[in-house]
């Protein structure tokens, strides 16, 4: 498994996967709100653990709207933490969390949600995603 470092002041988005990055685009609102779900994600692991200050700086990238609203796909099936986690730091092919949904939710479902949210559609991106409300991040 592939582990990768990196600092919650810097964030995520220099490390995050370049397949991820080459697919969705390197700007674009999914692969900013992928590396502030995971920044946000590791520091309030490292907050609760005592191994980072409440007040210490967090790194962000993107908006955040997009960023919950990638959350609460990430709650919409089982393993969609899972596996967003495994892609986003190379431990699965670019594309998988999309296989992935469209599995669970139905074909489309994915780019349908995707459409949305690079437009600022957030509530129509959270529609496609479901009624699952926001979680903190990947575990």
């Amino acid at each position: 498994m592939n582990r990768v470092a990196f600092q919650v002041g810097e964030g995520f988005l220099p490390v995050l996967s370049k397949a991820f990055k080459d697919r969705y685009g390197e700007r674009s609102r999914l692969t900013l709100a992928a590396a502030d779900v995971v920044t946000a994600a590791t520091a309030g692991l490292l907050r609760r653990s005592g191994r980072l200050a409440p007040d210490a700086p967090v790194a962000t990238a993107g908006e955040a709207r997009a960023a919950e609203s990638l959350r609460r796909l990430l709650g919409a099936f089982p393993e969609a933490r899972r596996v967003f986690t495994d892609e986003v730091s190379d431990n699965e092919p670019a594309g998988t969390l999309e296989a992935r949904c469209d599995e669970a939710l139905g074909a489309g479902t994915f780019r349908c949600w995707l459409d949305r949210l690079e437009a600022g559609d957030w509530d129509g991106a959270d529609a496609v995603a479901g009624p699952t409300p926001p979680h903190p991040g990947p575990r």
